[in-house]
C-alpha cells in the first residue's frame, strides 16, 4: 500500500516497498522539498538525492540503506518512469504573455504533432500520447487555482516576486513517460546532466514549434 509523506507547506508525495530492497516514490520532489515547483533546478540527479535526504530523516518510514544502496542512489542509479522538464519564457506583462498564447492557440502547429488544442487554459499537442505531451500554459492560473491540488499555500502566494514570476511567464512543458524515456535511454537517473532537460525542451519541442509570421 501507498503511504503519503507530507513535506515542505503541505506538499505529499507517495512511497511503498516494491521489493524487499527497493522502494517506489510518486510525486513532485521539487514541491515537496520547497513547497511549490514555480521554479526549480536542472539537475535531476540533484533532487532526487536530496528528496531521497529528507526521507531518510523520517524515522516512521524505517529507510535504512547501506552505503553501497545510498551511494547508488546519489549517483542516480534508480529507474524513472515519468519525468516532466519545463522551461519559463518571461513577458513585459501578464497580458502581453496571454496574448501570446492565445495566438499561438490559433496558429501553431507542431512538426509532427500538428495543431495544437486547447484544454482547460492550456494548449497541447497530442495529449493522449502515451510517450511524451508537450504543452504551454501559465503556471499563475494553476497556483493561483481554487483545486487545492495546485494551489500555492497562502504563505508562499504573499511573496511579490514567486508570483510575479508566475504570473508574466508562460511554461513549455514536456511531460515525458516510461516508454519514451526507455527509447531515449533516460530512464536511469545517472544519465541526466544538467543540461538535458533544457536539450529535451529545444530538440523535442521549441525547435519543432511552427508559427504564423503573425
Amino acid at each position: 500500500n501507498r503511504l503519503v509523506v507530507e513535506g515542505s507547506h503541505d506538499a505529499n508525495i507517495t512511497i511503498r516497498s516494491h521489493t524487499d530492497s527497493t522502494i517506489e516514490i510518486s510525486g513532485n520532489p521539487a514541491k515537496f522539498l520547497q513547497g511549490h515547483n514555480v521554479f526549480g533546478t536542472n539537475d535531476l540527479k540533484y533532487l532526487v538525492a536530496r528528496l531521497f535526504d529528507r526521507l531518510c530523516m523520517i524515522d516512521e518510514l524505517q529507510l535504512k540503506p547501506t552505503e553501497q544502496e545510498y551511494n547508488a542512489i546519489q549517483d542516480g542509479y534508480y529507474r524513472l518512469s515519468r519525468v516532466d522538464v519545463n522551461e519559463h519564457f518571461f513577458f513585459p506583462s501578464a497580458s502581453l504573455a496571454r496574448a501570446w498564447l492565445r495566438a499561438a492557440g490559433r496558429s501553431a502547429n507542431m512538426k509532427f504533432r500538428g495543431a495544437g488544442l486547447f484544454k482547460e487554459g492550456t494548449l497541447y499537442f497530442v495529449p493522449n500520447s502515451r510517450r511524451f505531451v508537450p504543452k504551454i500554459y501559465f503556471k499563475y492560473d494553476e497556483i493561483n487555482s481554487k483545486d487545492k491540488k495546485h494551489r500555492l499555500p497562502e504563505k508562499l502566494l504573499q511573496i511579490p516576486e514567486l508570483v510575479e514570476y508566475a504570473e508574466k511567464s508562460l511554461r513549455f512543458e514536456i511531460k515525458i513517460l516510461s516508454t519514451q524515456l526507455n527509447d531515449w535511454e533516460l530512464h536511469l537517473g545517472c544519465n541526466w546532466t544538467d543540461d538535458v532537460a533544457t536539450m529535451l525542451i529545444n530538440d523535442q519541442f521549441i525547435s519543432k514549434l511552427q508559427l504564423s509570421a503573425n
